[in-house]
């Protein structure tokens, strides 16, 4: 039974173009992904119990060895995108507008929570034709993308990117990815990537810095 879906969401997500390995590495990276996010949430609860708190850490601990193993298997076929420096755990916050776009409802879903737990207020797309509905309403009020580099269709996140950067030029984007494969060349400046799966705090901080680095007025 598993092998047929993975294969259908293998050419599916590579569009018939890529590897079924790529798409089979882009799922996983979504499902660590979501499985990170989550445990940090769960552990942001101040009535956990000590001993269910470190029941969580030590399967974060797991997840996260599991996440950098992944890396050096791909980083030994190809580069990989920049990564924050390590050891830093802070979660900064702030009021702004996020427009979040991500396929995989479950890393969304705890994506858009762990946000709106730093004070952001977050509108979420499912893909790129949602999306560019949502910014045609919300323009006015949205600061920041974040985008997945793969998704469904035709449209890639950089191209959403593309399309909304047209509009506002200088619009802070970060697009996660979870090979430099990927990702075409950047103009550098207000367009980042991060490479999944990421962390809470890496994004939070991410997401912060790209906020205070490239600040636009917002649409009318």
């Amino acid at each position: 039974m598993m092998a047929p879906r993975l294969a259908a969401f293998s050419a599916q997500k590579c569009d018939g173009d890529g590897p079924a390995t790529a798409g089979a590495a882009h799922a996983f990276n979504n499902s660590l992904a979501a499985i990170l996010m989550q445990l940090n949430l769960l552990q942001q609860n101040p009535e956990l119990p000590g001993a269910v708190r470190e029941s969580l850490q030590a399967i974060e601990a797991e997840a996260a060895r599991a996440r950098d193993l992944l890396r050096e298997i791909r980083m030994a076929g190809s580069p990989q995108p920049p990564r924050l420096p390590t050891g830093a755990d802070s979660m900064p916050g702030g009021s702004e507008t996020i427009l979040l776009v991500e396929d995989e409802a479950a890393l969304r879903r705890y994506t858009a929570l762990m946000l709106r737990k730093l004070g952001y207020a977050v509108l979420e797309a499912g893909d790129v034709p949602e999306a560019l509905a949502v910014w045609q309403k919300s323009r006015g009020k949205i600061a920041l993308l974040l985008t997945d580099m793969v998704m469904p269709g035709k449209m890639t996140g950089w191209k959403l990117a593309q399309a909304l950067q047209k509009e506002r030029p200088g619009l802070p984007i970060i697009i996660a990815s979870g090979s430099s494969e990927e990702a075409p060349e950047l103009p550098g400046g207000v367009v980042t990537f991060i490479a999944k799966p990421y962390s809470s705090s890496d994004l939070a901080q991410l997401v912060r810095q790209q906020l205070d680095q490239n600040r636009t007025p917002v649409a009318p």
